[in-house]
């Protein structure tokens, strides 16, 4: 299993490669599923009747702070018809971490994985050659487009 980076513009574009994050298969849907960072799970306190009031208490409140510092983000995630709509599959797909911008998924498979990497590097722009024309008047550069000088204002 692999882990991805995606940008919040493409975790909620849907942008992603048409293959099952899951399987490997072509994805048929997209569902939009919630990530979190909460990773405290609550629970139940022990049969003992001492136990549930000294723990339960305690477990509550873990579950409190990890709940109010826990990051969420939505993604439309690309899925096979059987993890899209099976009652019975368990998700490997955790978050990792999230930021304000971006998150980072695990449990990814390897060929989701290859495709984003191809994806990414398709849709990078390309770097183009800067041209800067220099102003008669004042010596300063101006972009190749650009009619009047931005420093002085005289045409170019």
């Amino acid at each position: 299993m692999a882990e991805v980076q995606l940008t919040r513009t493409d975790a909620e574009g849907g942008c992603l490669p048409r293959i099952c994050m899951q399987c490997g298969a072509l994805a048929t849907d997209e569902v939009q599923k919630e990530y979190t960072t909460d990773e405290v799970a609550l629970h139940p306190p022990p049969p003992e009747p001492m136990g549930c009031f000294v723990l339960w208490p305690i477990l509550a409140l873990l579950k409190l702070i990890s709940w109010s510092a826990a990051k969420t983000m939505t993604v439309r995630t690309p899925l096979c018809r059987k993890h899209a709509h099976g009652w019975f599959t368990r998700s490997n797909l955790k978050a990792k971490a999230i930021t304000d911008n971006s998150i980072v998924l695990t449990g990814v498979c390897d060929q989701f994985a290859q495709a984003w990497e191809k994806q990414r590097e398709t849709d990078r722009p390309r770097e183009r050659n800067v041209v800067k024309v220099r102003c008669r008047n004042c010596q300063s550069l101006n972009d190749e487009v650009a009619k009047f000088c931005n420093q002085c204002g005289a045409v170019l």
